[in-house]
């Protein structure tokens, strides 16, 4: 029996299990609006990484300015991309999100992510053209197009990735899929209810918006020596406060919790130190930095989110390489003097780049932007 109803399957409102919100036959739908190009992004982690991918973003919708974005991710990364502009459709990494992708085709296929199950999946889904790494025959990483090769390289060449190479992450990722870097800013959108959450907050530990300084005392589960000493932490707040006024609230993760309490412990009540908690979902964590004067970091997600929010931010690196991040002129790394780095070594013995970096140098920088 033949067909007899008028559909726009590739119609970007079309929702097939119930009407699209205009509420109208497709037959001749003043309304209809074709998806465009097809293009899924897979990047997965780690958070700060994904998010220092969304400027790929504003080049993909100049040249495909009628397009439908996919974007693939890890669960814990969802907030991060939410409610983005230029994404019309948002999955966690997952068998349904999986099942989902296989059985659609793309115009193009973006993968910047070097996990074995991101490339495998890029390889399996259909698409036109993909672009970034890729799976080869015998399970190693490879890349999809000529253009990827250098992003590759960077991961099995030390020499190149720790003194040749001067491209920050975002023009290598834009020359793996063929784009020039224009310095396209990062896309992190805030829900107002949440930052009305957060305003709620800082106004309980007493801070107003815009006027306490960030110091954020993580460097995430994998790198441990991207941290910073506990006594540096407390040296550089009294210093802060001591000669400028200025509150301090400490931010960090579920793995800060007793690092945080100990440095809160080290000050009197009324000496403008405040603990943000280190149970925040990811959202209020956004919206939390978005609130600050200044923020304080190693090289982990609260930098990346600062930059997105264009909150000042002044950046400790140690093992990791200081030629990778645009900070946009918002801000100032301090990079540890050490022959031994970058070395992006999970664990040392003789910490010596973070430790090299101390405590009256950061606060130079820190009074430099906040006076500035």
């Amino acid at each position: 029996m033949p067909f007899k109803y008028f559909i726009n399957f590739d119609c970007r409102h079309y929702k097939g299990e119930k009407p699209c919100r205009f509420k109208r036959e497709c037959k001749n739908c003043l309304h209809y609006e074709s998806m465009g190009a097809r293009i899924l992004i897979i990047k997965l982690a780690a958070a700060g990484d994904v998010l220092r991918t969304t400027p790929l973003l504003y080049a993909l919708k100049k040249r495909y300015k009628k397009s439908w974005i996919v974007w693939l991710t890890d669960k814990f990364s969802i907030p991060l991309l939410e409610d983005n502009q230029y994404i019309d459709r948002l999955l966690a990494f997952g068998h349904d999100a999986t099942i989902e992708l296989l059985g659609q085709k793309f115009d193009l296929v973006i993968c910047l992510d070097k996990e074995p199950r991101a490339v495998a999946l890029a390889n399996l889904i259909k698409a036109d053209r993909k672009l970034g790494f890729s799976m080869m025959q015998f399970g190693t990483l490879g890349v999809f197009n000529p253009e990827a090769t250098y992003a590759l390289a960077l991961g099995v060449s030390d020499p190149l990735k720790f003194y040749e190479n001067k491209k920050t992450y975002q023009e290598i990722i834009f020359e793996a899929t063929g784009f020039k870097y224009r310095r396209e800013p990062y896309v992190l959108n805030l829900l107002p209810q949440v930052v009305s959450e957060a305003k709620v907050k800082l106004k309980k530990l007493g801070v107003r918006p815009g006027e306490a300084i960030g110091v954020n005392t993580g460097a995430g589960k994998i790198f441990e020596t991207k941290k910073w000493p506990e006594k540096y932490f407390v040296e550089l707040i009294k210093l802060i406060w001591s000669k400028t006024g200025a509150k301090i609230i400490l931010l960090g993760g579920p793995e800060e919790a007793e690092l945080n309490k100990r440095i809160k412990k080290t000050f009197k009540s009324d000496a403008g130190v405040v603990d943000a908690g280190t149970d925040n979902p990811l959202n209020l964590f956004c919206a939390i930095v978005s609130l600050l004067r200044l923020v304080v970091t190693a090289d982990t997600m609260a930098l990346h989110l600062a930059i997105a929010l264009k909150v000042p931010v002044v950046v400790l690196l140690g093992p990791t390489c200081s030629q990778e991040i645009d900070l946009y002129g918002r801000g100032e790394i301090i990079v540890g003097k050490a022959l031994c780095a970058p070395c992006y070594r999970a664990s040392c013995d003789d910490p010596v780049c973070m430790e090299s970096i101390k405590p009256k140098e950061v606060f130079e920088v820190v009074k430099r932007w906040i006076s500035g």
